[in-house]
């Protein structure tokens, strides 16, 4: 009895931040979670797979591993670090997980070229086609490249395709054997990542390999865990992990918790939503085109391609009876991606300016970056504007990386601009701000600084899948005086207006 009194005392001690060891609240947090049906804890590292803080295999085997993803989750929230989950940590960390998985529109699928079902980042993907032993699927231009493949086990055994597999390819930063099935994980002498899992089903080896440009590893790290974790090497059998997770069980643990002291109520996930927020967008972020009028409202866009193609956000030009473009007038619409709130524009007129070009790389914590736009144009002058900041975080609102956090200052009318850095080169486009208004009436607190921007590596795929060309820089860039950046730029970045339906 005593003991199972000092037990719940630990729980509760993690819970309200008291003086518990490290190896205790671990313990405790292990025995929590411990207590869940299998497809439960499954399902809980699932998403924290999609969040980025639990880079391995939904087994749901809970070890420390997963509470320290649980505990990175928390500080990202600005919670205290126990290891456990409060209700409404839970409900943000399922939203959050949600909104990564549906952004790359990833999906499970069967192959019937060989017999298995592998994850696919559908969103990503342009073309499938049949290949000697399976199927191959690609992005645009070949930035990610999937293949699925059969072998059969009278040609060679799995411990000889390992051998072959690590012969072939560049020395691996990560290996496993466990007898019917192995990973091998590494990058190319090209530069570019990969990752293979082969499985002995008895007759034949099966598996899958994925090859990617390193500037996705932020967004298709979790596509990797995803597809490793749901691989059916039998589609009609078991995956790796079980897909499927019991919410509701999970739920109720966590609404039984005592509440703690001192914890201001996480900012809400669906209250009063703002109608204008990008359907793609981190929860509890604003930031829309601006209302101008009664029917009128505006953003801005850039030039991409010398053929008059502009990119912008997708909210920016949704409901639109009409949309025009500076001074080029009306433009056609040809695609937008509501999920990732990217839309191409295209003008008919010639646009005397030099297409925007894609920084190389992705870029660090900390790097200068230049924001232009068209903001308040009911208020401020009427003209381009630029704002200064640095890059806040690599992710969004629950670690969603898709998106950079960037301090430069951004207002209705930004949205769909350029986001540069200091050599002048596209790293992401302007989508929106943290709703000070709403967090501040949950937590007391006003954000400062906090707004998002689309990674330009997602603007990339998009242009891919459309065909549209456009120019990447050299990695080589001299740093640039802001004004300098403006004046080569400032032609190519033009105020967009949608007349509504």
């Amino acid at each position: 009895m005593i003991r199972h009194i000092q037990r719940i005392a630990a729980v509760v001690g993690l819970l309200l931040g008291l003086a518990a060891l490290p190896a205790q609240a671990n313990e405790e947090a292990i025995r929590f979670y411990g207590g869940l049906d299998l497809s439960a804890r499954i399902g809980l590292q699932r998403s924290l797979i999609w969040v980025n803080t639990f880079p391995a295999i939904a087994d749901g085997n809970i070890t420390p591993r997963t509470i320290n993803a649980i505990r990175e989750y928390q500080a990202r929230l600005g919670r205290p670090q126990t290891g456990i989950l409060r209700a409404d940590e839970l409900d943000r960390l399922l939203a959050d997980a949600k909104r990564v998985r549906d952004g790359v529109g990833y999906r499970t699928l069967r192959d019937d070229a060989t017999g298995t079902v592998v994850g696919v980042p559908a969103n990503l993907i342009a073309t499938t086609e049949r290949v000697r032993r399976g199927t191959r699927l690609r992005s645009p231009n070949g930035a990610i490249d999937i293949v699925t493949m059969e072998i059969p086990r009278a040609e060679r055994s799995l411990g000889e395709h390992y051998d072959m597999t690590l012969r072939n390819r560049p020395p691996a930063h990560y290996k496993v054997f466990r007898g019917n099935w192995f990973v091998i994980a590494g990058a190319e002498a090209s530069g570019r990542s990969y990752y293979v899992r082969m499985h002995d089903t008895g007759g034949a080896l099966r598996g899958f390999a994925i090859s990617y440009d390193p500037m996705l590893t932020p967004i298709l790290g979790p596509v990797v865990s995803a597809m490793s974790s749901d691989f059916r090497p039998d589609a009609n059998g078991m995956s790796v992990a079980e897909s499927q997770a019991d919410v509701g069980n999970l739920r109720s643990r966590q609404a039984s918790l005592p509440p703690s002291q001192n914890l201001q109520p996480l900012p809400p996930l669906a209250s009063e939503p703002q109608p204008a927020a990008p359907a793609g967008a981190p929860s509890g972020v604003g930031g829309p085109s601006e209302p101008i009028r009664q029917g009128l409202s505006t953003g801005t866009g850039f030039l991409v391609s010398s053929s008059g193609y502009f990119l912008t956000n997708a909210h920016v030009v949704t409901d639109c009876a009409s949309i025009a473009i500076g001074v080029f007038g009306p433009a056609r619409l040809v695609d937008a991606d509501a999920t990732n709130d990217i839309a191409l524009l295209q003008v008919g007129a010639v646009v005397p300016a030099t297409p925007l070009t894609f920084a190389p790389r992705s870029p660090t914590i900390g790097e200068e970056i230049i924001a232009l736009g068209f903001p308040l144009q009911n208020i401020l002058a009427n003209g381009l504007n630029m704002t200064r900041g640095d890059v806040s975080a690599l992710a969004g609102i629950g670690g969603d990386t898709r998106f950079l956090q960037i301090s430069a200052a951004v207002q209705p009318g930004n949205s769909g601009g350029p986001l540069l850095d200091r050599s002048g080169r596209l790293v992401g486009i302007v989508t929106g701000k943290l709703n000070a208004t709403r967090v501040a009436r949950s937590t007391g607190d006003i954000p400062q600084s906090v707004n998002f921007a689309i990674r330009s590596e997602l603007a990339e795929l998009f242009l891919r899948r459309h065909g549209i060309a456009f120019t990447v820089a050299s990695a080589e860039g001299a740093k640039r005086e802001a004004a300098e950046i403006v004046a080569a730029t400032k032609d190519a970045v033009h105020q967009v207006a949608c007349i509504k339906k």
